[in-house]
């Protein structure tokens, strides 16, 4: 039961110090409403200078008695000179998408908001230290904060008043959306203003406190929670940039240039992670070392793969951590040495000071680490149930920070890249680990499902009339060529010959055109997982980063056109690592019998020989052709690794390449990848050639994934779309088709090879026939038609992998007949 009497006597005790807070908030709020009405040349309310004035002297009387302290002649300067430097740093932070702001100009550096206000306390309580002898009443003692252990409480309570009434938070206020103002000119607004000041003073009392209590306990060279809280804010305020940084493109969205509320979101989000890896390790600088390592690796690899893929570092990239060699091209040996050095020394150093720098526990008592660790655990629970509960892309509006990350506007259609720089790489990840894979349609239900079973079988039998083959009578290779893209088609790109010559003279004898892909840059398991199934990328959530870890998993049954196929005479091809993007694994599901990798599989390729960086193609048609059974039906699904990036010298010398605004290493880059491109030309004419001489039925679907990361997105400006254009072709060499296709995805294949050796559909491939004619990517706007046609395939494709699976009732719709 509660002590009355304790709570009571704990409150005459401290009523000083609650009175302390009380009386700074509402010179803070007064400060702001003053500052803003100031700003926008409104008239000052009577009563607002009257409290503003009557909360001055009270704090002033306050802490009249500790202005004996000589420091705070030094405390005031360093106060300031951290919240300026600070909040500078949020600015910046916040502008890192403004490519009007440059930071170097010192812009509004200096904020003197509260330096007035502070000027009067400071004056009026040396007045009343003057003449404190008439003031020794045993009331004025009781509210009076004269003891020496109340200066880390003024410390945190100026701080916090410095950076309530600064102008980044008056514009923060101004932007808000949980208390807005429609017309800060014209509006009343200190309704709105109290709540948000108050919570932000609430906020930041709580983070200045542990600051300034924190940095006394290092000075003491004690380990404690409240060290642990100021060194978590500081390196999440640190690291919340670092990452930041690393997705900039310029330019706003919705007239911001990130969300509001989106950097307070993210500091907290890491500041969490920092505060649960010192609980877990419960010594101060191991943790430390540790969270300070985590930042630097996951800021890095963040603004490498951005820089390369243009993809921000997403959840789904931590599969990548059982393969770390696959890195190792990107690093340099010098650098790799380094940082090893570096570890090994930094083990040594901390293995020597363990006993006399902040030696011993952080939390002595196992009661306050285990509160502390279940605080944190339950605000991630709730944050990501709230996340997980949102309805039609939107939360309720009444949460804090959490409600103006999220519902400011929906940038989804823009993809990961302007989630991740208009509401933070956290909000990503966050959103990553909650959402569901693909939108429920409208219209979802087994009825519905029967009707497009019932629709397209009697579709299939209407185009299996005009059709005479069958898919599975002869083999078919699809091969996804890394990076194949003409440089040619990317504006301002110089090339002193063409790369592709062959290939183009193929196009040009069959069905060939432009295939648009999901990715720049990368991508190219999701680009492998279209082609397989017909399932399009764009009709999942665009927080999907990898189909084949994120969507194959949950799927019982996928409708690769491997299907048609007998599962002894299906092999996949890659000359690299096996478990590359769970490939081994999703291979297995599609019942191949054979995986032909470099590692990870039992089946080694054969005679691999290195180009640049990579396996050549020449190694991988050699592949190809060894396994190919001139007395069965095969189905191969190659992918080759010649043209991935870093991107590196040739003996090939006669071609250059350069591009307007590229760096000379980007220049170097573009020119070894055209060189290597000319390889691919030559070696793919070869294997096509080769398999002329072949005494069987064999059709080739050849498109490469995405184009190279080289090219800076500006080059891209005028037109856009170019950044997603590949170059494909659908060869056979027993007789030329020319279908015209200029422009297609990659789910589209199936349909179009089935088109191409005028094969008969089974009911699905009848709907992605109808998708390839009528709704695919080509049609800038699609018909009644078109939009009936999306609707069945986005049907199927929930059904099957969110959904209840009804179509697997009717086993003929993925039947060929």
């Amino acid at each position: 039961m509660l002590n009355v009497k304790s709570i009571g006597d704990f409150l005459k005790k401290n009523i000083g110090v609650f009175l302390s807070y009380v009386v700074t908030f509402f010179i803070a709020y007064l400060n702001l409403i003053v500052v803003i009405d100031l700003e926008n040349n409104r008239s000052i309310s009577l009563l607002v200078w009257l409290f503003m004035v009557l909360a001055t002297v009270l704090y002033a009387f306050q802490i009249r008695k500790r202005m004996t302290n000589k420091c705070w002649i030094l405390f005031f300067p360093i106060i300031y000179l951290i919240f300026v430097i600070g909040s500078y740093f949020v600015k910046v932070t916040l502008n890192l998408n403004n490519e009007k702001f440059d930071w170097m100009k010192f812009y509004h550096f200096w904020d003197f908001n509260f330096l007035i206000t502070l000027a009067c306390i400071t004056i009026v309580a040396l007045v009343f230290y003057r003449y404190s002898k008439y003031f020794s009443n045993h009331i004025f003692d009781i509210i009076s904060l004269k003891k020496k252990r109340y200066d880390i409480l003024l410390i945190s309570q100026f701080a916090t008043m410095f950076i309530v009434t600064s102008n980044q938070l008056i514009s923060s206020f101004l932007s808000n959306t949980l208390f807005r103002v429609e017309n800060i000119k014209e509006s009343t607004f200190a309704g709105q203003l109290f709540p948000y000041s108050l919570g932000m003073y609430i906020f930041f009392s709580l983070v200045t406190y542990s600051v300034a209590k924190g940095v006394s306990q290092l000075i003491k060279n004690k380990p404690t929670p409240s060290l642990t809280v100021a060194t978590s804010f500081l390196l999440a305020f640190i690291f919340n940039f670092t990452i930041q940084v690393g997705v900039t493109e310029k330019g706003e969205s919705y007239g911001y240039y990130i969300a509001s509320g989106a950097t307070i979101f993210q500091i907290l989000i890491i500041f969490a992670c920092f505060m649960a890896i010192y609980i877990t390790i419960n010594r101060y600088l191991p943790a430390t070392v540790f969270n300070i390592v985590l930042g630097v690796l996951i800021s890095y690899i963040n603004a490498e793969k951005f820089a390369l893929r243009n993809e921000p570092f997403l959840i789904a990239d931590f599969t990548w951590l059982n393969d770390i060699g696959f890195f190792k091209e990107y690093v340099s040996e010098n650098a790799l040495l380094l940082s090893i050095v570096g570890i090994l020394w930094t083990i040594v150093i901390l293995y020597y000071v363990r006993k006399k720098c902040l030696p011993g526990q952080i939390f002595k008592n196992w009661k306050q680490r285990l509160a502390v660790a279940v605080t944190i655990i339950v605000a991630f629970s709730e944050t990501l149930s709230i996340f997980k509960n949102q309805e039609d892309g939107r939360i309720p509006e009444h949460i804090p920070v959490l409600s103006s990350v999220y519902n400011l506007y929906n940038v989804n259609w823009q993809g990961i890249n302007a989630n991740t720089r208009f509401q933070s790489l956290s909000f990503v990840w966050l959103k990553q680990l909650t959402i569901t894979d693909i939108e429920k349609p409208a219209n979802y239900s087994q009825k519905e499902i029967d009707k497009v079973y019932k629709k397209y079988t009697n579709l299939a039998g209407e185009i299996n009339a005009t059709r005479t083959e069958n898919i599975s009578d002869q083999t078919v290779i699809f091969i996804l060529s890394e990076s194949l893209a003409d440089p040619a088609r990317v504006p301002g790109v110089t090339l002193s010959a063409p790369v592709i010559p062959q290939i183009q003279q193929i196009q040009a004898g069959t069905t060939s055109g432009l295939m648009k892909s999901d990715g720049y840059g990368g991508g190219t398991a999701n680009m492998e997982f279209q082609t397989l199934t017909g399932l399009p990328m764009y009709n999942y959530n665009d927080m999907i980063s990898v189909l084949y870890t994120e969507v194959i998993p949950k799927m019982n049954y996928i409708p690769s056109i491997s299907n048609a196929f007998e599962p002894e005479n299906r092999i996949a091809i890659h000359l690299s690592d096996a478990t590359h993007y769970a490939r081994n694994s999703v291979y297995t599901k599609l019942k191949f019998d054979k995986f032909v990798a470099t590692s990870g599989s039992d089946d080694t390729a054969e005679e691999v020989n290195i180009l640049g960086a990579y396996p050549s193609d020449t190694s991988t048609y050699d592949n190809i052709l060894s396994k190919i059974d001139t007395n069965q039906n095969q189905f191969f699904s190659v992918m080759t690794m010649q043209n991935h990036g870093p991107w590196f010298p040739t003996d090939l010398t006669d071609i250059t390449a350069s591009g307007e605004g590229l760096t000379s290493d980007q220049n170097e880059s573009l020119t070894n990848y055209a060189r290597l491109l000319s390889y691919t030309d030559s070696s793919t004419a070869e294997f096509l050639q080769q398999l002329e001489g072949i005494d069987k039925k064999i059709t080739v679907v050849f498109y490469g994934d995405h184009l190279p990361g080289i090219y800076p997105k500006s080059i891209f400006k005028d037109n856009p779309n170019l950044q997603y254009l590949t170059d494909y072709f659908i060869w056979s060499n027993h007789g030329t088709t020319k279908d015209d296709y200029p422009l297609v995805s990659s789910s589209d294949f199936p349909a179009e090879l089935l088109a191409h050796t005028n094969s008969r559909v089974s009911p699905y491939y009848a709907l992605l026939t109808e998708v390839l004619n009528k709704a695919s990517v080509d049609k800038d706007k699609l018909d009644s038609d078109g939009k009936m046609v999306a609707n069945d395939l986005k049907m199927i494709q929930y059904d099957l992998t969110e959904g209840k699976e009804y179509i697997l009732n009717h086993s003929d719709f993925f039947e060929f007949e």
